[in-house]
């Protein structure tokens, strides 16, 4: 929360299911499309789910930082928390933002697979402060 900002909840039946199949833990960020607004961040180890309840209405992608070791010491930036070994960051395309209006569910998979559906293109660190 110290570096992206607390949860937006809406009173919604909206969820995002986020499982995350990778072999490193991640966080990850529900962004709101139209104003880069930060709406979620939760960190989800490698192997787990986590689900995200009570997201306003709108479009949004997903932006993660994946790797091993958390340290809460490791600079990112303008605050504190990070990976120690094979961070990387990663973003969905634009052709898999999803939205959501009133009841919608949605349920990402994260992991690479060899002609998967979900386009997604690796960025900097740095880009997702």
């Amino acid at each position: 929360n110290n570096c992206f900002g607390k949860g937006i909840y809406r009173e919604s039946n909206n969820s995002f299911v986020i499982e995350n199949s990778n072999s490193t833990d991640v966080v990850v960020l529900l962004v709101n499309t139209y104003n880069d607004v930060k709406v979620r961040n939760e960190f989800i180890r490698k192997g787990s789910s986590f689900t995200m309840t009570k997201v306003p209405s709108g479009t949004y992608k997903l932006q993660w930082i994946s790797g091993n070791n958390w340290s809460p010491n490791v600079k990112m930036k303008s605050c504190y928390g990070g990976f120690q070994t094979n961070m990387s960051a990663s973003e969905s395309g634009p052709n898999d933002y999803m939205t959501v209006t009133t009841r919608d569910r949605w349920t990402v998979t994260l992991y690479n697979v060899p002609g998967g559906n979900m386009e997604h293109n690796k960025i900097g660190i740095n880009d997702i402060f």
